[in-house]
């Protein structure tokens, strides 16, 4: 197993909370918001990532989040860099999580949005959001279930 520092998963979700045993409870993890009409102003939601490293002495890694539109504009600059504290796991690797709300995030106009997750200044996770109008969401859900 490496010692380099490895994205385990990256996600959007409605909410994230950690519990005192850090297990991560995920509710309502998405892709697409759906809106009458742009800009669009989502409620909060909840950018959640996991890492692991391993080495002897426990790595020091930082984040930083951005959104950025389909162009690669920024519609967010990064965030100023925050450490991700690292645990030391039963089997001697590292763990890492982090759990970043977003508050009342505004979408310019429709299309497709990312969020990017920057390690160190590297580009780790690329978390897309469609904002789409409220008729397209629809077909799109009912083709999904109609495709079971």
């Amino acid at each position: 197993m490496s010692d380099a520092l490895e994205l385990k998963f990256a996600m959007l979700a409605d909410h994230v909370t950690e519990t005192r045993q850090g297990k991560l409870v995920i509710v309502g993890e998405f892709d697409t918001i759906g809106a009458h009409q742009a800009p669009v102003t989502h409620a909060p939601m909840f950018m959640v990532a996991r890492f692991e490293a391993g080495g002897v002495q426990p790595p020091t890694p930082s984040f930083r989040l951005g959104l950025y539109d389909d162009a690669g504009g920024e519609v967010i600059p990064p965030s100023p860099p925050n450490p991700i504290r690292m645990i030391q796991t039963g089997s001697g690797r590292w763990r890492g999580q982090i759990i970043v709300q977003l508050g009342a995030v505004q979408f310019p106009d429709f299309g497709t949005y990312e969020f990017r997750l920057m390690v160190d200044d590297r580009t780790l996770a690329e978390a897309p959001v469609h904002v789409v109008p409220i008729d397209q969401q629809r077909q799109a859900q009912q083709s999904t279930t109609t495709m079971h």
